[in-house]
């Protein structure tokens, strides 16, 4: 185990409280949890592609960082129509 693959084991483990507060809490609290979320899932890809020397693990993080800021607007563009 490398260093790299102790830091996405530890990401995982704040990404499991991050999945706590989206399925928890105020509409606010969820999309600002939702967006972490995301960021952490492409940190934990890029690191893991650093970990297992994988280049197309990385291009999948940096896919997954780039659609969630449009998602996260769509989120919110939702929540201002309908509740």
């Amino acid at each position: 185990m490398n260093p790299f693959h102790a830091g996405a084991d530890g990401l995982m483990i704040v990404m499991l409280l991050g999945l706590l507060a989206v399925l928890r809490g105020a509409a606010l609290r969820r999309m600002i949890a939702l967006q972490l979320f995301t960021l952490f899932g492409a940190i934990v890809l890029v690191l893991l592609a650093v970990a297992y020397d994988r280049p197309d693990f990385c291009d999948l993080g940096i896919a997954l960082g780039l659609l969630s800021f449009g998602g996260s607007l769509a989120y919110a563009h939702f929540f201002e129509r309908w509740l």
